[in-house]
């Protein structure tokens, strides 16, 4: 968006927000949500006293070892 927060209204009314309060540990914290998943590009951090530096935050991707068993191609190639 132009006041530099991140554009949701392709969301429509989807809640895709997971909102965690800090409880203030200077040695640092974890927080891992259960029973959801979000496809994520970008993620705000709001309401710090100070710059968060990029070596502070980290997103890790998680998954299930699920096999493909099927694939399906078009005769378009920019379909594929």
């Amino acid at each position: 968006a132009r006041d530099g927060s991140i554009y949701v209204g392709n969301l429509r009314n989807a809640q895709a927000t997971d909102i965690y309060t800090c409880r203030g540990d200077p040695s640092g914290e974890d927080y891992a949500p259960t029973f959801t998943q979000h496809g994520f590009r970008y993620a705000e951090v709001s309401g710090l006293s100070a710059p968060l530096a990029s070596t502070q935050i980290h997103a890790v991707e998680m998954h299930t070892a699920i096999q493909q068993t099927s694939a399906l191609d078009f005769e378009l190639p920019v379909l594929n």
